[in-house]
């Protein structure tokens, strides 16, 4: 909708298969599959390229590197068929502790209607079960310009 504000529901999913290498201060993942998603939009917008359900292909690679004793640096790509999306982000992070760690991020991310940029920082701490991690920084997207951003993020393995 040019210059108005339209609201959606995005579902994704995603079946990759893959491979995790680990030598002395490298690991190396990479997956590849299946990725779906559906864009449903309150009202319709023909200027959207983005809307409905796709099906293709992802593919997926990560480097994590242990730089010296308490710095990791790590680097992540994304690619997808769906939309013509993709996903980088990259971020060096000092080991201040085995418990709480503290970096700085760097990301960009879009699809075929969407572009962001993002730059900050993130503190993470580890909890018995799972990482808990906060970023913030600025950003520059394609919708409404520069501003700033905040992430909360929970990882929980099982």
């Amino acid at each position: 909708m040019p210059g108005g504000i339209n609201t959606g529901q995005i579902t994704s999913g995603e079946l990759l298969i893959g491979q995790r290498i680990a030598f002395d201060a490298v690991t190396l993942v990479a997956y590849a599959g299946a990725h779906v998603e559906h864009h449903a939009l309150l009202a319709a917008d023909p200027a959207n390229p983005v809307v409905g359900t796709s099906v293709g292909l992802k593919g997926l690679f990560e480097i994590h590197w242990r730089a010296l004793q308490s710095f990791v640096a790590t680097a992540s790509l994304s690619a997808s068929t769906v939309n013509r999306s993709y996903m980088t982000r990259t971020a060096l992070v000092h080991e201040f502790q085995p418990a709480f760690r503290a970096g700085i991020e760097a990301a960009a991310f879009g699809d075929v209607r969407y572009s962001e940029l993002r730059a900050g920082v993130l503190i993470r701490t580890r909890l018995t079960a799972a990482e808990l991690t906060l970023a913030a920084g600025m950003l520059s997207n394609s919708d409404k310009g520069s501003g700033a951003y905040t992430t909360f993020s929970l990882y929980a393995p099982f």
